[in-house]
């Protein structure tokens, strides 16, 4: 898995050789499709699913959470809108940094965390959930006969990882972009978004309008940018 390309490539288990980068055992759920390794957070070990699906990038379950005190332990301070699933909109999490996070000898520094609240009971044993976020920083080979994953660092793997810099969390509508959280001191706040306001344009260019911008995370997420937000709800917003 190649995420700098966006490329999935399958290789004949007789033609593969040894990878070069760091060897991470798996364990392989022979009765159902899941992916699991141990990991530790912070020195806590626990067993994680790996999720290449998984667009939110890295979670902790809420009973892990829990057990662990993990929002006092990391100093945990903002708490949004989680997304959505079957059943609608998912419990709160808090966002925040771990310290590390232990792949095997692979170390990563200060990733940011999801910490899930509400009831997990369907996947207590799990710690959590590793996903896009984290799997980024290397390409990914899956040996499956062998049981191992290894993790080829790419350039720029060890920078830190940039954290919501629009300081609002949205979820993708018909007709632009809804607001479900404002992050408390962040350039949204300061702007005036409000919950409940939906983005129709950013700097002239609707979300999702096809050969201007793929979505509103392109612009939002930009370092240094003066953007002019217009919202349902209120005039442009300098």
């Amino acid at each position: 898995m190649d995420f700098q390309r966006d490329e999935l490539t399958f290789i004949d288990p007789s033609h593969f050789r040894n990878a070069r980068g760091a060897a991470v055992p798996l364990i392989l759920n022979e009765h159902g499709n899941g992916v699991y390794l141990e990991a530790k957070v912070d020195g806590i070990p626990g067993r994680f699913q790996l999720d290449s699906g998984n667009e939110i990038g890295f979670f902790l379950n809420a009973a892990f959470v829990d057990q662990y005190h993990l929002p006092t332990r990391l100093h945990a301070t903002l708490r949004g809108w989680n997304g959505k699933g079957l059943g609608g909109d998912s419990p709160d999490a808090w966002f925040t940094r771990l310290h590390r996070l232990e792949l095997g000898s692979v170390i990563l520094r200060d990733p940011v965390v999801r910490l899930q609240t509400g009831d997990d009971h369907d996947v207590q044993k799990l710690a959590g959930n590793i996903g896009q976020s984290i799997l980024k920083h290397f390409t990914v080979i899956v040996d499956c006969p062998h049981r191992l994953m290894y993790l080829e660092q790419v350039p720029g793997w060890d920078a830190p990882e940039v954290f919501n810099r629009a300081g609002l969390i949205y979820d993708e509508q018909a007709g632009g972009d809804e607001i479900k959280t404002v992050l408390p001191g962040g350039p949204a706040q300061l702007a005036g978004l409000r919950p409940g306001d939906l983005i129709t344009a950013i700097n002239g260019n609707k979300p999702l309008e096809e050969g201007r911008i793929q979505s509103s995370r392109d612009l939002l997420e930009l370092c240094c940018t003066c953007l002019s937000a217009e919202t349902a709800s209120s005039a442009p917003m300098p």
